[in-house]
């Protein structure tokens, strides 16, 4: 699953933005916070594990770091996709963003 996941987070990198750029055609720092939020989501599973496996079992400091290094970020790339998307109802039920 890892491996898919990080496929589909590298083909979206390299794809995903003009996309995004269509979905929030009014704001590009919506587009820019939607496309990063999802690559880390897709992405960050990665090098997390990898960090896992190369701390030691005993190093409960590293742990921590490695858990709020990836966790933390999870959460914002959550909460920004989740204003993202409310913002854009918002708008559009006012119709007030362009559709293309």
């Amino acid at each position: 699953m890892q491996a898919i996941f990080l496929g589909l987070g590298v083909s979206f990198l390299l794809f995903g933005l003009p996309i995004m750029r269509n979905i929030s055609p009014d704001s590009k720092t919506r587009a820019w916070a939607m496309y990063l939020s999802i690559a880390w989501l897709m992405i960050s599973w990665w090098p997390h594990i990898g960090m896992h496996v190369h701390n030691s079992p005993d190093n409960l400091q590293g742990l921590i770091y490695i858990d709020y290094l990836f966790h933390v970020p999870l959460m914002i790339a959550g909460a920004v996709l989740a204003y993202c998307f409310f913002s854009l109802v918002r708008q559009r039920m006012r119709g007030t963003v362009p559709q293309r």
